[in-house]
């Protein structure tokens, strides 16, 4: 498919040429998720992290995706539902207690942590501070928002162990940077 092709998609609107024919390029005329060539189909542009989130029309933060794969990226939980989702899971598991949901942090800079938690495992107990995103693919600039985020979490908790939770597969840049900041990956 050429560049003009891709140009006239409604859900590229705002996107310039440059960032389509780089992105294109970057993946190979195919999609991103499958390898569909666009050849076979029309390929569209995805913006990992929505618009209505924060998510900017940048080269970071868009991806070439077939119609297919596209709906179904789109159709992943809203953060709520996992939110509410991963509550149940902690509720039903003996190893977890005290689970609060969207708890606020601190006294005169106010947070809301999506989940406070109590964890005991052998002998220890700890309080987790959890953060969850449902972007199934983050950029490494949203991986060191989201560190900040959790590292305020915590400044402003107090004792807490922080944690990342996300319906996704992370790429082994961001595990280690999470790693580094002392923050667990579920």
């Amino acid at each position: 498919m050429s560049i003009e092709n891709v140009s006239r998609l409604k859900r590229n609107r705002g996107v310039p040429v440059a960032i389509r024919r780089k992105l294109l390029e970057k993946y190979d005329h195919a999609c991103a998720a499958c390898g569909v060539k666009d050849d076979v189909v029309p390929l569209e542009l995805a913006h990992l992290v929505p618009t209505y989130a924060g998510g900017e029309s940048s080269e970071d933060n868009l991806t070439i995706l077939c119609p297919n794969c596209h709906r179904t990226f789109d159709r992943q939980p809203r953060e709520y539902e996992f939110v509410s989702f991963l509550t149940e899971l902690l509720k039903n598991h003996p190893n977890f207690s005290d689970i609060q949901q969207d708890i606020l942090l601190g006294r005169e800079i106010r947070y809301r942590a999506d989940l406070l938690v109590n964890r005991r495992l052998n002998d220890t107990k700890e309080v987790l501070l959890i953060e969850c995103k449902t972007y199934l693919a983050l950029t490494s600039g949203h991986i060191h928002n989201v560190i900040g985020q959790l590292e305020k979490y915590k400044s402003s908790y107090g004792n807490g162990r922080m944690v990342l939770a996300i319906p996704a597969t992370l790429r082994a840049t961001d595990l280690s940077a999470l790693n580094a900041a002392d923050i667990e990956a579920w």
